[in-house]
């Protein structure tokens, strides 16, 4: 049985084999830079690389009071990050082939919080698991006259 170690990056051609022939190969997985960028980075936890055909997971601590937008290009594609809580994300490893760049929008929430007092019958009970509510307000608009 012939045995080679060779460490080499193009083909190889071994002539005149007559028996039994063994190739191992080790190689060294191709990675991708990964770069956060956007107002809500630092909410943003992510490894600064990512292997190729391997999913990539990054997770986003959302504040309360702001709105989020995620955005996630490989390379020049743009692609959709698997989620199922908007907290936890993954790309997965068949899109994971050049640089990653995750873009987080981080908004301030136009939603305000109030309390609600309850009077009469039943008015000590928990209403809808709480006594507060969320108010959006209208987006402001200017006229010309």
């Amino acid at each position: 049985m012939l045995k080679l170690s060779i460490t080499a990056t193009a083909p190889i051609t071994v002539k005149n084999v007559t028996g039994d022939l063994t190739v191992t190969g080790k190689r060294t997985p191709k990675t991708y830079s990964v770069k956060v960028e956007g107002t809500g980075a630092e909410d943003v936890t992510a490894a600064s690389s990512a292997i190729y055909g391997e999913d990539f997971k990054f997770t986003l601590d959302r504040k309360d009071g702001f709105r989020y937008t995620v955005a996630v290009k490989v390379g020049d594609k743009s692609v959709t990050p698997d989620t199922t809580d908007n907290l936890s994300y993954t790309i997965p490893g068949a899109d994971v082939t050049g640089n990653i760049v995750i873009t987080v929008t981080k908004d301030a929430d136009s939603v305000e919080k109030t309390t609600v007092n309850f009077e009469g019958s039943g008015a000590g009970a928990d209403v809808n698991g709480g006594t507060s509510c969320r108010i959006r307000r209208p987006a402001r608009t200017s006229r010309s006259p």
